[in-house]
């Protein structure tokens, strides 16, 4: 599998070739995810209608395409197999999100 910052391989059980791979991909994930998220929370909050939420709605698109416009130019590899391998319980159980959530 490839590493999800470079193009090196890395052990099927892993995500990263290194530690400074794993920390430049959450590094740039939370820096993407500081734009990203208001815009989905002002289009989810909407509903999708409306003249904020269709905005909103529409600036999420056109950053999550160059989001991955500049992934593809630096060799990086999609993120669809890495949600997946994620989502399946390949990493921490499979929980995705859920598992960040407070307990109640």
């Amino acid at each position: 599998m490839p590493c999800q910052n470079c193009p090196a391989e890395t052990p099927v059980t892993k995500a990263f070739c290194s530690a400074a791979c794993r920390e430049a991909f959450h590094n740039r994930m939370s820096k993407r995810g500081r734009v990203a998220l208001p815009l989905a929370l002002a289009w989810r909050a909407g509903r999708g209608s409306g003249g904020n939420a269709k905005a909103a709605f529409a600036e999420l698109c056109a950053y999550l395409d160059s989001c991955n416009a500049e992934d593809r130019a630096a060799g990086r590899p999609p993120m669809g197999p890495y949600v997946a391998r994620r989502m399946s319980g390949e990493f921490n159980g499979g929980h995705g999100w859920r598992e960040r959530r407070p307990s109640r």
